[in-house]
């Protein structure tokens, strides 16, 4: 299914792996180079400036294109219904596949591009389209449905990590139109049902990110799970869910049903984040619980002002750094599997011998024994008992 050679993925994970052991002081820097000539990896994928470069460049000329073609067609008005932007979508994925196999492009910035332009014109047609066929019935729940499908199809193509942040919330959206539709009980659970799912997500993410099938989408799957612990807490957190339903029932400034249940979830969930990321050592869980603390206190901050912005900011960061300060030294040296020191990348190469491929490679070169050519006495060989150099 996807589109990038196996082998070379194979490779670019080993190269990671490399690079953390070079880190660790465990490789030289030939012993480095060595085995990256040996795994070679042919892909196109420059420094991130230039990706951002590309990227940019690229969505220019795509702009640029579609924009030409269609004052170009404008006078046979084909521009005018929903078939033009599924043949541009279908075009640029033509352009894409392509550019992707004569080029070889990983994660170049101009596939992602691509990718993203591709995702975009397709589902905006399929949307148009939609609306077109029937209006009286369009929504976004079949629009979200439609974003799904495309956006999994390009994840599974082109392991492409932006696609795979939009399927995982193409498909909380395509949730949160259709429990809509059950009415007063459907807006009264969403939130839950909101937080089920995302929970749902994560879970399954985690389980098959070491399943031989999921062994070339690990960094898709990373991304999910940073999207879908975020939406947990998100839809739990009481500012955006009483925002959300005073827009929803047209009813702006009133108190929102049962919020204690949302307080404790504003509160408590980053904070619990915090705890499991710490027991099980999972630094994104960990690190993105760091992060809603400090949405958990916007939050407070919006409907409860305790003291002035100014001096709030500056009691909150004096505290930080001597929080900090103090966690630093108290981690430089290693405890119960936390330290300060820079932590190596992960990697789904854990089931292979790393080390032996180190030893092979180092070894490898050594040269064949040579040949017996029988004993020969005198001169200081290894076949005579003299004491030249040469013993």
């Amino acid at each position: 299914m996807i589109i990038h050679n196996k082998t070379w993925l194979n490779n670019l994970k080993l190269h990671e792996q490399f690079e953390d052991d070079h880190d660790a002081g465990c490789l030289t820097d030939n012993e480095l180079k060595a085995l990256k000539m040996k795994y070679m990896v042919g892909f196109e994928s420059p420094g991130i400036i230039m990706r951002i470069g590309l990227f940019v460049l690229t969505l220019i000329i795509v702009t640029f294109s579609a924009g030409a073609l269609s004052l170009f067609f404008s006078e046979a008005h084909l521009i005018d219904n929903f078939v033009w932007p599924l043949i541009l979508g279908t075009t640029n994925y033509i352009i894409l596949e392509k550019w992707v196999k004569g080029n070889y492009h990983y994660g170049s910035g101009v596939d992602n591009a691509l990718i993203m332009t591709t995702a975009g014109f397709l589902i905006g047609g399929f949307g148009w389209m939609m609306d077109t066929i029937d209006p009286a019935h369009s929504s976004f729940t079949s629009i979200s449905l439609v974003a799904l499908a495309v956006s999994v199809y390009l994840t599974l193509r082109f392991a492409d990590l932006l696609m795979s942040a939009l399927s995982c919330l193409s498909l909380l959206a395509f949730v949160f139109f259709a429990w809509q539709r059950l009415g007063s009980f459907g807006m009264a659970t969403l939130p839950f049902v909101l937080m089920l799912v995302s929970g749902a997500i994560y879970y399954f993410s985690k389980r098959i990110i070491n399943h031989p099938k999921a062994y070339y989408y690990d960094h898709c799957l990373h991304i999910i799970q940073i999207v879908s612990l975020l939406t947990l807490y998100l839809s739990g957190n009481y500012y955006v869910v009483n925002e959300l339903s005073n827009q929803l029932h047209n009813t702006p400034g009133a108190p929102l049903p049962f919020g204690f249940i949302f307080w404790t979830i504003t509160i408590l969930l980053p904070l619990g984040y915090i705890a499991w990321g710490a027991k099980t050592k999972n630094a994104v869980m960990l690190r993105i619980g760091l992060l809603l603390v400090a949405g958990a206190v916007y939050t407070f901050r919006t409907y409860y002002h305790v003291m002035p912005i100014e001096a709030a900011l500056s009691i909150g960061g004096a505290a930080m750094l001597l929080a900090s300060y103090a966690v630093i030294k108290f981690l430089k040296t290693p405890k119960k599997g936390f330290t300060t020191a820079p932590l190596k990348r992960s990697s789904v190469l854990n089931h292979l011998n790393i080390e032996s491929i180190i030893i092979g490679e180092t070894f490898g070169n050594t040269g064949t024994a040579p040949t017996d050519a029988g004993s020969r006495f005198g001169g200081g060989s290894a076949g005579g008992g003299g004491s030249s150099a040469g013993y």
